[in-house]
């Protein structure tokens, strides 16, 4: 299942790249809703937090971060489906 594959941290290095930032904190949300049996609707509700220089930096850089979150979700779309496609389909 979708779930499934998100939930497995073994998955993680598969489709997001990893960045660390102790003075960037970001909660995620995320929820799974089936819109057919073949069909997964994903809503993702992403906050982040600034201290330090960080801060300062968000201003300037307020566009990277729904372009950064945009492309996890892609690269999640794209593993998900390569993970579900049929035997033959790989």
């Amino acid at each position: 299942t979708v779930i499934g594959l998100f939930d497995n941290p073994d998955n993680l290095p598969k489709w997001q790249e990893g960045l660390q930032n102790p003075c960037v904190w970001n909660y995620i949300e995320n929820h799974f809703y089936e819109e057919a049996s073949d069909r997964t609707r994903w809503v993702l509700d992403s906050e982040f937090k600034f201290s330090g220089l960080w801060k300062i930096m968000s201003l300037f850089m307020r566009g990277s971060f729904p372009k950064q979150t945009r492309k996890f979700m892609v690269n999640f779309k794209e593993f998900a489906e390569s993970e579900s496609a049929s035997p033959s389909e790989k």
